[in-house]
């Protein structure tokens, strides 16, 4: 199963600004004892480990390693709006396989959402 999920919010504030409370992401992460917690070079969260990677135009990117029937990146970017604002946006791209379609489908899918969306208020709420 392919996956892409998108989720976008415009913020009254500097590209600059938005940027900038990427520096410690954690200060944006909705439910800290769910946070992403350091497995040597990587990240844990849940089931998933992350690898921090660059990514061109991106303020924070992750490649998705494991388990291993989840592959996929995520990224944040922002991009200047027209009114002075900006538009933060989170993209994940990849494939679930096999046993894991419907852990990401039923699962992990759903709390995302919920967990980005959380982000992107608590971002709003820094800027204001």
């Amino acid at each position: 199963m392919k996956i892409h999920n998108v989720h976008e919010r415009s913020l009254p504030a500097t590209p600059e600004a938005v940027t900038a409370l990427f520096a410690d992401m954690l200060q944006l992460w909705p439910s800290p004892e769910r946070a992403p917690k350091p497995e040597g070079d990587l990240l844990r969260v849940g089931p998933m480990l992350w690898q921090g990677v660059d990514r061109r135009g991106a303020v924070l990117a992750y490649d998705i390693v494991g388990p291993p029937d989840l592959r996929g990146s995520h990224w944040f970017e922002v991009d200047a709006t027209s009114s002075g604002g900006s538009r933060l946006r989170h993209t994940v791209e990849g494939e679930a396989v096999g046993d894991f379609e419907p852990v990401w489908r039923d699962r992990i899918e759903p709390m995302h959402d919920l967990y980005i969306e959380a982000i992107f208020d608590r971002a709003e709420s820094a800027l204001a």
